[in-house]
């Protein structure tokens, strides 16, 4: 039995294609039409390369580390622990069996939709996952510190190797802290941590770095985050092959299946959600089938691949190959990986 057909037998026996239709695309106007068609990707890849599996970091504000679907994957991460009254941040490594890891529904899902391997499936399950759980009491320096960490561990932990690094970081913490981080211009220690990464990351070849754009229908360049030279930034689409709303413009580089996709939730629960928060961390899951399948690339040689595979969707006129609502269409894991 090949690959591809063992993963879509697991996936119906489970769940049925309509619920993780983010990973079907048979060709049909319906629900198993619309998504990256991860099952048939999988024939060639599930994520894990020549030498090792990918490494994809997602970085949230916590997640359920021990969740069945998520545990047997991750091999790395850790969060930041706060002490006197936000000032400080200590970095506290993760172990297998770790007490006290911030846990939370968001970060969870991000995750699963990444690299679950048990009950649901991510975009690439035979990855390895690095979760990195910010402070939400010091959320923009923490971040920073946490892409560093995901490009080079040794910036947090001296035991680590700097061959432990990612090789794809998700971040969708943009649209949860909007109401309290507003900046006209993307601070000096986020931008040089995206940089490091983006241009230093996994002995220079660069790490791509997936990120949400905002949810509402407003022009990416209001984010700094979204618009910064180095992030890809992501948007969300639906079921139905359409654009569902989020941010537009000429920095969008394409949609992901985001509306009402199916996941890991904490508690060691499963189910649906909707946002860019799932879309990016889906994409960078493709990243990494594609990394896997060319270790040797760099991060533009990646970032080409996922563009020029991506499906021309909306019923639409792409303009140069790219459209507003858009960007290059939504994202095809089988074409991104032949």
């Amino acid at each position: 039995m090949t690959l591809m057909k063992a993963a879509e037998q697991r996936l119906q026996g489970l769940q049925g294609p309509t619920h993780q239709w983010q990973h079907y695309n048979d060709g049909s106007k319906d629900v198993t039409g619309s998504g990256i068609n991860s099952v048939k990707a999988w024939e060639l890849t599930r994520g894990c390369g020549p030498e090792r599996p990918m490494r994809i970091a997602i970085i949230d504000i916590g997640m359920q580390v021990d969740h069945p679907a998520l545990k047997e994957g991750i091999i790395g991460g850790g969060y930041f622990l706060s002490s006197d009254h936000g000032k400080r941040f200590q970095f506290v490594r993760y172990h297998p069996g770790i007490a006290g890891f911030p846990d939370d529904n968001h970060g969870t899902f991000c995750l699963g939709i990444a690299g679950a391997r048990k009950g649901v499936f991510g975009s690439a399950p035979e990855s390895h996952l690095i979760a990195i759980a910010c402070s939400p009491e010091g959320i923009l320096h923490t971040l920073a510190r946490a892409i560093a960490y995901a490009a080079d561990p040794r910036n947090e932990d001296p035991d680590a190797s700097g061959d432990d690094g990612a090789d794809v970081i998700a971040c969708s913490l943009r649209p949860l802290i909007e109401r309290k981080w507003k900046f006209s211009s993307i601070p000096t220690v986020l931008h040089e941590a995206i940089t490091f990464a983006a241009t230093k990351g996994r002995k220079g070849l660069g790490i791509p770095l997936f990120w949400a754009v905002d949810n509402n229908y407003r022009p990416i360049e209001e984010d700094k985050l979204c618009s910064h030279e180095y992030v890809i930034a992501v948007g969300k689409s639906n079921c139905y092959n359409q654009a569902d709303g989020s941010a537009f413009g000429d920095k969008l580089e394409f949609l992901a299946p985001g509306a009402n996709v199916y996941s890991t939730r904490s508690k060691a629960r499963y189910g649906s959600g909707s946002g860019t928060s799932y879309a990016a961390p889906l994409a960078a899951g493709v990243g990494a089938l594609v990394l896997a399948r060319h270790p040797e690339w760099s991060r533009q040689e990646v970032l080409h691949c996922l563009r020029s595979s991506c499906d021309r969707v909306g019923g639409v006129k792409y303009k140069a190959g790219r459209h507003v609502d858009y960007g290059y269409g939504r994202i095809n894991a089988a074409k991104a990986v032949e």
